[in-house]
């Protein structure tokens, strides 16, 4: 399980605990950012799955990379070298919205999660949920998407990390660093991990991560 950044995050409203790997939003109606603190991706491929808590039923959560920097905007959907999409389907490519071209995650989903797959030699990243049951129909396209896949990302010379938006509070996200041939394979090992002393309302239990 991997911690977040404290230095590449809006600056409040953005709570961290268990050694920094689970932050927990706590602003109403407002965005906040926050990247992990990892060392970043230059080359090859890495995979990370998502845990994310849901527990007033937002529609306007967002996954995805970016290069490792501090924002000037606390929505940075919109930013350079952010890629990935919300949870209603709208993708961004390097900061750029032309087209609903993704996966759509059911808005009174609590609970679910996503991988995501960053291939800095063939330039995409793909982003996929383990469980379809949860997916609605993307109207724009016609049908429901599992999977999203963006390509044409170029060399970041300072390297990607995973960039994470909320909109909501009480939203929570959990990200474990997985082998890439886990993409997408539902793994109870995995899951438990993420879902240790985390409850559905996104806050931690009692015991602490060991």
């Amino acid at each position: 399980v991997l911690p977040f950044s404290t230095q590449y995050k809006s600056d409040k409203d953005l709570e961290l605990s268990h050694d920094k790997t689970l932050v927990v939003c706590q602003a109403h109606h407002n965005h906040r950012y926050i990247l992990l603190d990892m060392e970043p991706v230059v080359q090859g491929q890495r995979c990370w799955r998502v845990l994310i808590n849901n527990p007033n039923k937002t529609d306007q959560i967002f996954w995805g990379i970016s290069a490792p920097t501090t924002f000037t905007v606390n929505a940075t959907h919109n930013s350079k070298t952010v890629w990935g999409q919300i949870s209603n389907g709208w993708s961004r490519r390097d900061g750029k919205y032309d087209s609903c071209d993704g996966f759509r995650v059911d808005s009174g989903t609590v609970q679910y999660e996503i991988d995501m797959l960053l291939d800095c030699e063939e330039g995409t990243l793909t982003m996929g949920v383990l469980d379809e049951a949860i997916l609605v129909k993307n109207e724009f396209v016609g049908k429901k998407m599992s999977t999203n896949k963006l390509s044409g990302i170029g060399k970041e010379k300072h390297g990607w990390v995973p960039h994470f938006i909320f909109s909501r509070n009480e939203s929570s996200i959990r990200v474990a660093n997985i082998c890439p041939s886990y993409f997408l394979k539902k793994d109870w090992n995995i899951s438990t991990i993420l879902k240790a002393n985390v409850e559905k309302n996104g806050q931690c239990s009692s015991d602490s991560l060991k």
